[in-house]
């Protein structure tokens, strides 16, 4: 798998006009936007039983640092997708809520999200996922399992000075949407 390092106008585009979209101060409600690895909502790693795989061309999971507009090319590899290439792409959802419905199969969303502090500090990660989910910042996996579906969590962590780094992993493996709603208290 390679990561492609050309970008189109209108990749360059997107990534000017949304940068700042990635980057958001703390609020109280969910993140309104994330980034997400696919050009549509729907687009995702078709293979579930990737759960402990890696996307190892570019890193492992935990040291993902996408960019708006980067394009990841799964021609000729071992990882299905939907599209062989993956465009991390801004996803806005005003309740905070990226839901999809449900899709044939077993698969994969990969979500990320930049988060200044302008200290290092004590904060609770807020979630409610309906799958399997994976969490992580600056390469700390804070998650791993299956939380209540539906039920909102809460993770103790430390925001690190300067910006944080934090990826999203959902696992689908039944018959429902995907779920997944996140945000960041200070303690």
């Amino acid at each position: 798998m390679k990561k492609v390092s050309q970008f189109s106008f209108l990749a360059l585009l997107v990534m000017a006009t949304s940068i700042l979209a990635a980057e958001q101060p703390l609020t109280s409600g969910y993140f309104k936007w994330l980034l997400h690895l696919g050009q549509s909502p729907t687009d995702r790693i078709l293979d579930g039983s990737l759960h402990g795989a890696q996307l190892g061309f570019v890193g492992k999971d935990e040291t993902l640092r996408p960019i708006p507009g980067e394009v990841y090319d799964f021609s000729n590899t071992h990882i299905r997708s939907t599209t062989e290439l993956m465009i991390w792409t801004p996803q806005y959802s005003a309740s905070g809520s990226f839901t999809h419905k449900p899709l044939e199969g077993q698969y994969i969303h990969y979500y990320h999200i930049y988060v200044m502090s302008p200290s290092k500090r004590d904060a609770h990660l807020r979630f409610v996922a309906s799958e399997g989910l994976r969490v992580w910042n600056n390469g700390q996996l804070l998650f791993d399992g299956w939380p209540n579906v539906f039920q909102e969590a809460y993770i103790d962590f430390v925001l690190d000075e300067g910006v944080n780094s934090m990826t999203f992993k959902v696992l689908k493996y039944d018959q429902n949407a995907t779920y997944l709603a996140a945000g960041i208290l200070l303690k």
